[in-house]
């Protein structure tokens, strides 16, 4: 029983389908990816339980053929990699349970690999009862990576805020410390409690990158959320927790604030980091707003030394004329400054004393889409430079 099947769309059908393989295999059949041909397609499922996710693509084979068989991903992947064919034809014997992967135009160059029987894996059907809303796929990608940015490292266990929500507009992540994050867009206006656990966000990311739609489906089930298009299924669990509120008065950016080049800043901020001589866990950093009009600045001064930075800004909305002086995590302020991708200019709220937090805030736009960017950052209890 062959097939003839797309090399490139293949090696993107496994890519996708692995990440939902479990990291630590047990049984050695759960390694493995069950592949599916009937009515002239071929279907690569892989699935853990947790984490569901099919690829479907068109497969040339002769008459009503139906079969299924599995393969190792890794060992497939680097087979699919050494072969210059753009299609390719996959037997499989179902007498010894093997599969012959072709890898030159002659019969007489393949890869042997193992196959388990279809009934030994797990697999699934997607729920015929979930519910489907269409988003902008780019507009999508955008958020979760730049939720990333807001979350707690994945070995960290923050309860309910290992969790990213978007709902009415609003996507929403904070690590439950000092960070969060907050992305408005006319995309996600039809979403509504659409929950996704931060283990998955960046497997989910990914997989929207490599796929070329300019819309997806955002599914929901009583269980599960994840997305899909015509060729592609992922979805995963839902969040076992309640999601935290959602502080949406502060995606707001109201009174006094300054307008600073985002890049030269954060040149600034490393060249000073540079010199520092404590330890490197958390690196404290003084910034003080001065000046007034178009001939406002930062200077940045490091807690462990007596190393400064000036930078340019502009004071905007400002009739204070006095300094403002805050204390800032390194580590908290370049993230947030690092998850406005492609911004050179932004606003910071920072031009207020007595507050906990300061804010980035900026707009964008995504194929003609609008959308707005807020990052929060705690500020720093100021210590003693001597």
């Amino acid at each position: 029983m062959d097939i003839k099947v797309n090399r490139e769309e293949l090696i993107k059908a496994v890519t996708i389908t692995r990440r939902a393989l479990s990291k630590i295999i047990i049984q050695q059949e759960r390694g493995h990816l069950l592949l599916t041909v009937s009515d002239g397609k071929l279907r690569v499922t892989g699935t853990n339980n947790d984490i569901k996710a099919h690829y479907v693509m068109d497969a040339m084979c002769s008459g009503d053929v139906r079969f299924a068989f599995t393969c190792d991903p890794k060992i497939l992947s680097g087979v699919l990699s050494k072969i210059d064919l753009s299609d390719i034809i996959i037997d499989y014997d179902e007498n010894d349970q093997s599969v012959k992967v072709f890898t030159g135009a002659s019969s007489t160059s393949f890869a042997k690999l193992q196959s388990f029987p279809s009934k030994m894996m797990l697999t699934f059907e997607p729920n015929p009862s979930r519910s489907v809303c269409a988003v902008q796929r780019k507009s999508l990608v955008a958020a979760l990576k730049y939720a990333m940015r807001y979350l707690a490292p994945l070995k960290d266990d923050c309860r309910n805020f290992d969790i990213v929500s978007i709902s009415k507009g609003v996507l929403y992540a904070a690590n439950g410390n000092n960070m969060m994050g907050f992305m408005v867009s006319n995309a996600f206006k039809d979403l509504e409690d659409v929950r996704l656990r931060k283990a998955i966000i960046p497997f989910l990311a990914t997989t929207l990158d490599s796929l070329e739609d300019d819309m997806v489906g955002i599914i929901q089930t009583p269980s599960d959320t994840g997305i899909e298009t015509q060729t592609v299924y992922f979805s995963a669990l839902k969040p076992s927790m309640d999601p935290p509120s959602v502080p949406i008065q502060r995606v707001k950016s109201e009174g006094p604030y300054t307008s600073i080049d985002r890049l030269l800043l954060l040149k600034h901020l490393d060249r000073l980091v540079a010199s520092h001589t404590g330890m490197p866990d958390s690196i404290a950093v003084t910034a003080t707003l001065g000046g007034a009009g178009d001939s406002s600045y930062i200077d940045l001064s490091l807690m462990s030394s007596k190393s400064t930075e000036r930078v340019p800004c502009v004071r905007v909305n400002d009739d204070n004329l006095a300094d403002v002086t805050h204390s800032l995590d390194y580590k908290v302020l370049k993230a947030v400054l690092n998850s406005f991708d492609n911004v050179k200019t932004m606003r910071l709220h920072i031009n207020q004393e007595g507050v906990k937090m300061f804010k980035a805030y900026e707009k964008g736009e995504i194929d003609k889409e609008s959308f707005v960017q807020v990052g929060i950052g705690g500020y720093v209890k100021a210590t003693s430079q001597n």
